[in-house]
C-alpha cells in the first residue's frame, strides 16, 4: 500500500548511513528526477531509520563522495539506463577502472540496460563484477535487463519493474481515469527524433482534445518543437515542479507522449496515461507489467482508437519480488525485519 505520510519515527533505532548514488545530478533529462524521487520515497518506506547521503554517477566521485561510500552499510544505484553492453565504448556510470579498487558491493534499484544491445563483452563483465553486489538481489526494471546482467554472470538478480511504479497499488490504480479527458499534455523525445512521426502525433491530439499541452521534460526538448513548427501548443516550463502543477490542477487532462517517466508521472496524479514506446524502456516494462504503450511508428488511428477508447490501467506488478529486495536492504542495512511504523505528520 502506498504511504505518503511524513514524520518521526520511534527513538533507540539504529541508524545506518546509506549511500545513494544520484542518477539526476548533470543530467539533462528532468525524468532522472522522476526516478529518483521515486527511489528515495521508496528507500524512506523500506529503511526510515537510514541516513540518506548522494553521490552522482553522471560525474566522477570525489575525495568526500568516496569517504562517505566507505563509510557506508550500503550503497544503492536508483533507476535510469546505467547498464551497457559495451562500457569502454558508452557508459553513463562515471567509474575510473582506478575506482573499481574500492567501489564494492553496490545495489540495484531498479535499473535498466541502455538499448537493445549483444551479450555484455569481456571489459563490461569485468566492471560489473568488481562494482556489484555478488550475494543481493539486485532489482531490475524490466525482463530483457534480467537477461543481460544474467549474460553478464548475475544469478543474483530479478525483476521488479520500475521502482517508479512501486508506489501503483490496486488502489491507486483504480483511481485513475480510463475515459478520455478534455485537454492532454505531451512530450517529446530530442534524443530520438522521428519528426514525421511526432507531427503526425501533435496533429492527431490537437484534433482529439481541446487544449495540448507540452513538458519540456529534456534540455533539447524545445529546440526540437521549434524544428516541427507546429502551432496551437500550449508550452509547460523545464522544471518538474511545473509539471507537477499542471498535472495537479483541476483541468480535466491526459497524458500522451514519447517520455515513459512522464506518463508515469502523470499516471501518479490520477491522470489516464497512453505513453509513445520509442526505445526498450518503456515497450519492455509496459510487456512485463502491463503499461499502456503505443509503439512509435504504427498508423496513428490505431493511437487514435486508443485514445477514445475506455482505457482502465491495470498492472501486474511483481509484488513478491519487490517485498524480497525490501527486505534484503533491511538485513543489508543490519536492521530488524520489521519497518517501523512512520508517524503521521502533526496536524
Amino acid at each position: 500500500m502506498h504511504d505518503n505520510s511524513i514524520g518521526t519515527i520511534p527513538q533507540g533505532l539504529r541508524q545506518p548511513l546509506l549511500t545513494v548514488f544520484d542518477t539526476a545530478a548533470s543530467s539533462r533529462n528532468l525524468g532522472d528526477q522522476i526516478i529518483m524521487d521515486a527511489v528515495r520515497n521508496q528507500l524512506r518506506l523500506c529503511a526510515p531509520e537510514a541516513f540518506c547521503v548522494t553521490i552522482p554517477t553522471h560525474d566522477f566521485v570525489g575525495k568526500e563522495g568516496r569517504a562517505l561510500f566507505e563509510e557506508s552499510a550500503a550503497a544503492v544505484v536508483g533507476g535510469t539506463n546505467l547498464l551497457s553492453s559495451a562500457v569502454k565504448q558508452y557508459n553513463q556510470w562515471k567509474v575510473s577502472w582506478r575506482d573499481t579498487l574500492w567501489l564494492k558491493n553496490v545495489i540495484l534499484l531498479g535499473v535498466g540496460w541502455w538499448q537493445y544491445q549483444g551479450q555484455p563483452d569481456f571489459w563490461t563483465r569485468t566492471f560489473l563484477r568488481r562494482v556489484l553486489h555478488h550475494d543481493f538481489p539486485h532489482s531490475l526494471r524490466d525482463g530483457y535487463t534480467l537477461n543481460q546482467l544474467g549474460q553478464a554472470g548475475f544469478a543474483n538478480a530479478m525483476n521488479t519493474s520500475c521502482v517508479t511504479l512501486w508506489e501503483f497499488d490496486q488502489e491507486r490504480q483504480s483511481a485513475i481515469p480510463s475515459m478520455r479527458a478534455e485537454s492532454v499534455v505531451t512530450t517529446l523525445t530530442d534524443y530520438k527524433p522521428a519528426p514525421a512521426d511526432d507531427r503526425a502525433l501533435l496533429e492527431l491530439l490537437k484534433a482529439r482534445y481541446a487544449k495540448v499541452y507540452l513538458w519540456l521534460q529534456g534540455s533539447r526538448d524545445h529546440a526540437y518543437l521549434e524544428r516541427l513548427e507546429m502551432q496551437g501548443i500550449e508550452v509547460v516550463g523545464p522544471q518538474l515542479s511545473a509539471y507537477d502543477d499542471l498535472l495537479s490542477s483541476s483541468l480535466s487532462l491526459d497524458y500522451v507522449g514519447t517520455r515513459l517517466h512522464a506518463g508515469i508521472r502523470a499516471m501518479k496524479h490520477a491522470r489516464r496515461s497512453i505513453i509513445i514506446g520509442v526505445d526498450n524502456r518503456a515497450m519492455e516494462i509496459g510487456a512485463d507489467v502491463g503499461l499502456n504503450v503505443f509503439q512509435r511508428g504504427n498508423a496513428m488511428d490505431r493511437l487514435a482508437e486508443l485514445i477514445d477508447s475506455d482505457l482502465a490501467t491495470r498492472l501486474n506488478l511483481p509484488w513478491h519480488n519487490i517485498a524480497a529486495w525490501r527486505a534484503a536492504l533491511r538485513k543489508e542495512l543490519g536492521l530488524s525485519a520489521t519497518v517501523p511504523a512512520i508517524a503521521p505528520p502533526s496536524p
